[in-house]
């Protein structure tokens, strides 16, 4: 959850963030997967925080 909720400080940050998303990608069997739908969740996350700055 906190790669969903804790706000992103820093670039450092976004790319741990991918690096999580990445794992969870390689683990999915399917785009339902709860692995794909956290990493959608994720890149929400940052696509969010991109916009706000």
């Amino acid at each position: 959850m906190v790669y969903i909720n804790t706000p992103i400080k820093s670039d450092n940050e976004v790319i741990e963030r991918a690096e999580v998303m990445d794992s969870l990608m390689d683990m999915a069997s399917s785009n339902n997967d709860i692995g794909m739908i956290f990493t959608n969740l994720i890149a929400g996350h940052i696509e969010h925080n991109e916009k706000k700055q």
